[in-house]
């Protein structure tokens, strides 16, 4: 770590950047599950979401590795700490 001058940082900022286009994606979405639910004629409790492969969204740790002399450090995360 001397060498690339790199140090051990504590986590001094938690941030969330979300897509320009996310608003847009999720109204498109909602309106393609509402036109399904329609055209095939399920009710809202017929309707459920599973996924077999586990993802972890939010693994965020508290310590970085970072250049020397950076003031701030930020870890991005989606918003969903313990702290």
């Amino acid at each position: 770590m001397k060498k690339y001058k790199l140090s051990w940082r504590r986590c001094t900022k938690i941030s969330q950047k979300l897509s320009n286009q996310m608003e847009e994606l999720l109204a498109k979405f909602y309106q393609f599950v509402i036109r399904l639910r329609t055209e095939k004629s399920f009710e809202l409790y017929n309707i459920l979401n599973m996924d077999e492969t586990l993802v972890w969204f939010d693994m965020v740790g508290n310590f970085t590795v970072n250049p020397k002399g950076e003031k701030t450090v930020q870890i991005r995360s989606i918003g969903n700490d313990k702290t």
